[in-house]
């Protein structure tokens, strides 16, 4: 069922170590929580620190759903490697 919207949150994370970057990640996540939303912050190393919404009552079901299972299987990779560090 698509009912919250979702953002996406690319933070950039060039010239930081590991451990610095999951750091950062965790900083932006504490600080960002919004109840209702589905939010996801996901390093990168190239480009800008930038956020994407999807709009739940714009976008088809089907394409809700596999976005949402998408940062589902993202987030918990993301969860695995902070935990090496």
């Amino acid at each position: 069922m698509k009912d919250k919207l979702i953002l996406i949150y690319y933070i950039n994370v060039k010239g930081l170590s590991s451990l610095e970057a999951a750091e950062k990640r965790m900083r932006f996540s504490q600080t960002l929580r919004l109840d209702g939303v589905i939010q996801q912050f996901i390093p990168i190393t190239d480009g800008v620190t930038k956020v994407e919404c999807i709009n739940p009552i714009l976008c088809e079901e089907k394409t809700y759903s596999e976005i949402k299972e998408r940062l589902e299987r993202i987030s918990k990779e993301l969860d695995k490697q902070e935990e090496i560090y």
